[in-house]
């Protein structure tokens, strides 16, 4: 059911983008959408603070839980998303395209609305309902993809990705609300925020870097080239999530609940743990090597030719997607076993490293950058 859902979102998104790029929209209405996507990640790793893969972990849940995290998610949504709103036009200023501005202050709604899931979406993974979660997950992507189509349709531009966005998470919220078996409510617990807090706020720190570090790219390339070359390196770098993003999150999905069920069990743990290691290896290094070969033709028959610079960008990040997804596996074994200072000093080293190699590579050209991701 999470491979369904999961692959069967991916699908969607990736249909959605083809016909949109294929037909309606240019390589800088993209690109647009990628300048903003650091904003937009670092505020939801910050809304999401890692209280959901705590709700996860946590041996025994109580109702206090649920609702001091619910609280606290709302809240700071509501706040970054007034810093959001208020610093746009300095956003814009910054890449010097002004109608970030506006689309920015639309963007960012979807951190308030995707607040209001995160507790019944971290419910549904720990207790690994995932034929509900693959519903909510297929259904709001077609209902949010059907809107953001007919906008493109209709020559709304970069608007059609903003409320293809936006819909899909206010239907994903919705239905959330309809099927949850237990509602959360705006009350804080002191003493439920001190349990959370040192396993979430080392999770929080780890995911804060992981979005600065994939994002950082992206940011760079607006700044440093155009809203073109980016929209290319945006469209290269949804193809290689296809596989990347389908195996991390699966795995995220299933084997976090999963090794924190066997946390006190040594034995079992590492049993598991080496099975879906080598399988996924297995798995990951063939999607990649095929993606690899076949990336220039995949591009012209699915995208045409004027989305060509993008094949080599594509070729560059498919060994870098392939380390990405091997490295993510035993992350996810320190996580459930509680670890979760362990994860960020492991990430902090890594992710520090890393950013600063783009910061250098940048003066040596475009392609010394993404080749550099692979290191």
């Amino acid at each position: 059911w999470a491979a369904v859902g999961k692959f069967g979102s991916i699908f969607l998104a990736f249909l959605f983008n083809l016909i949109l790029a294929r037909w309606f929209l240019s390589p800088r209405e993209f690109g647009l959408i990628g300048m903003l996507q650091i904003f937009i990640a670092v505020g939801a790793t910050t809304v999401t603070g890692g209280f959901g893969q705590a709700l996860v972990q946590k041996e025994h849940l109580r109702k206090p839980d649920l609702n001091t995290v619910y609280s606290f998610n709302v809240g700071v949504s509501l706040a970054i998303y007034a810093l959001l709103f208020v610093f746009a036009p300095a956003i814009s200023d910054f890449y010097g395209v002004i109608e970030l501005e506006r689309v920015l202050r639309w963007l960012a709604l979807v951190l308030v609305i995707n607040a209001f899931s995160l507790v019944p979406y971290s419910l549904l993974v720990r207790y690994q309902a995932f034929g509900k979660l693959c519903f909510i997950t297929l259904a709001s992507a077609i209902l949010g993809y059907v809107l953001g189509f007919l906008l493109a349709w209709r020559g709304f531009g970069v608007w059609s990705l903003v409320c293809a966005t936006l819909g899909m998470s206010f239907f994903q919220m919705v239905l959330f609300v309809l099927t949850a078996k237990v509602r959360p409510r705006f009350s804080f617990s002191r003493s439920s925020f001190r349990e959370l807090i040192p396993f979430s706020g080392y999770i929080y720190l780890a995911t804060l870097l992981e979005q600065v570090y994939i994002n950082a790219l992206a940011m760079v390339l607006g700044k440093r080239f155009n809203a073109v070359t980016l929209g290319y390196y945006t469209q290269a770098s949804k193809l290689q999530s296809v596989p990347a993003s389908g195996v991390q999150e699966i795995s995220h999905q299933v084997l976090l609940p999963e090794f924190s069920r066997y946390q006190r069990e040594e034995d079992q743990l590492r049993g598991k743990y080496l099975h879906n290691l080598s399988f996924l290896t297995v798995i990951a290094s063939w999607v990649f090597s095929v993606l690899y070969v076949v990336a220039k033709p995949a591009v012209l028959i699915l995208y045409t030719d004027k989305w060509l610079p993008a094949v080599w960008m594509l070729q560059a990040l498919c060994p870098a997607g392939l380390f990405f997804v091997l490295f993510y596996i035993p992350t996810l074994l320190i996580r459930a076993i509680g670890k979760a200072r362990s994860y960020f000093f492991l990430l902090l080293v890594e992710y520090s490293l890393a950013i600063a190699a783009i910061a250098y590579l940048s003066f040596r050209g475009l392609g010394a950058m993404l080749y550099g991701l692979v290191g």
